[in-house]
Order: C-alpha cells, then structure tokens, then sequence
C-alpha cells in the first residue's frame, strides 16, 4: 500500500471496528468513536480516524500503542498517535 493509496469504505470498515473496539476496551477511555472520510460515509478511504474522550490523567495513548496489529509507531503524543498496522493501514487517534 502507498501512502496515497485509497481502499473502498466495504473493505477498511471492517479494520476500523476492530481498532475501535480495542480502544473502547482500554482503561479510561469515556468514549471513541470513528471519524473522517469513514464516519462521512466516503466510497473511499485513505485512513482510519478515531476520536477518544478520556479521563483525566488517561495514558490511552501507551495503551493503544499495545494494539497487537501494529507494525511501526509513526508519531506519538501525550494526546494523538499515528500508526502503521501490518496490514499496510495507517491508524490516527486523538
């Protein structure tokens, strides 16, 4: 996959509720839910979104990063990450 590349809504769904529901299972997080070109219901989509509301004082970043699909950490923060999956898909979450 290339960074450019587009896959259809029917094929990265899927991908996306699996993530989403490991993030909802982490400690702390108060809620997550998809967003971006897969929440706008796009035929195609470039990229995984999620949103996370938390408590305060949540590490959900450490802990997402233990997801056990991910291939390589992009970039991450106190508050958002960017993520390759062995798949090729790359995941964002704030």
């Amino acid at each position: 996959m290339t960074l450019s590349e587009r896959f259809p809504l029917g094929i990265i769904e899927p991908v996306a509720n699996l993530v989403l529901g490991y993030v909802r299972q982490i400690s702390g997080v108060a809620q997550a839910t998809i967003a971006g070109s897969i929440r706008r219901m796009r035929d195609t989509v470039g990229d995984i979104d999620i949103l996370i509301g938390a408590e305060a004082g949540a590490d959900i970043i450490a802990q997402f990063l233990r997801f056990p699909d991910i291939a390589e950490a992009l970039s991450k923060g106190p508050v958002r990450a960017s993520v390759r999956l062995k798949s090729g898909l790359q995941v964002d979450v704030r």
